[in-house]
């Protein structure tokens, strides 16, 4: 009788133990709204720009400018070059060291005729990347040891996932080399969500 006393106490005990932890649970996670970022893998192709006047030199017609080197330009490479509302093309003639992985691209400007007075843009394309991730910045977050991290939705829920973050980027995303997969989603903006909250998106 005493040892089904006791075990009726422990069971008891159990039930209260579990019964804080749920509250606890429920008490410190939350279901949240928020917006999502499905992620995809795309092709890309890497590109410099620079803006300058166009001079004449022999019997061709140069810009040059300050550029940060991206290792798939080389020279040769087709350069889209924009004067007065029109295209001009061109190719990537010279690129010269600088400092602090800057470099100093001359880029001929192939059709034209005449030392033009205004600047013209220059753009260079290089060679394409494939099997590329880019996610919103928004997405990024960090972990408690400030490692690059982020919210992964897992069966409906919350995962904090740490990332490895790649050297290409896209205007408002940042390549992530390693750590997310093509068809998961990211919480975008997730400053106020935590590991285990239940997500839906509105």
């Amino acid at each position: 009788m005493k040892v089904l006393k006791k075990i009726g106490i422990l069971c008891l005990c159990c039930l209260v133990l579990l019964g804080i932890s749920v509250v606890d649970y429920l008490k410190n996670n939350q279901s949240v709204s928020a917006l999502l970022h499905t992620v995809s893998v795309t092709p890309y192709r890497e590109q410099i720009s620079f803006s300058a006047p166009i001079r004449q030199y022999e019997n061709l017609y140069l810009m040059s400018g300050a550029v940060r080197k991206i290792d798939k330009v080389a020279i040769g490479d087709v350069a889209a070059v924009s004067l007065n509302d029109r295209t001009y093309e061109g190719y990537l003639w010279r690129l010269d060291p600088l400092s602090d992985g800057f470099y100093y691209a001359t880029v001929s400007v192939t059709n034209l005729t005449a030392e033009p007075k205004e600047n013209a843009t220059a753009v260079i394309s290089g060679k394409v990347h494939q099997n590329i991730i880019f996610v919103p910045k928004e997405c990024l977050t960090i972990d408690e040891k400030g490692q690059d991290a982020v919210y992964v939705v897992q069966n409906g829920y919350a995962m904090l996932r740490n990332v490895q973050i790649g050297k290409l980027t896209e205007e408002g995303k940042t390549q992530i080399e390693n750590g997310v997969f093509a068809k998961e989603q990211l919480i975008i903006s997730p400053q106020n969500i935590r590991t285990g909250d239940k997500v839906f998106s509105p």
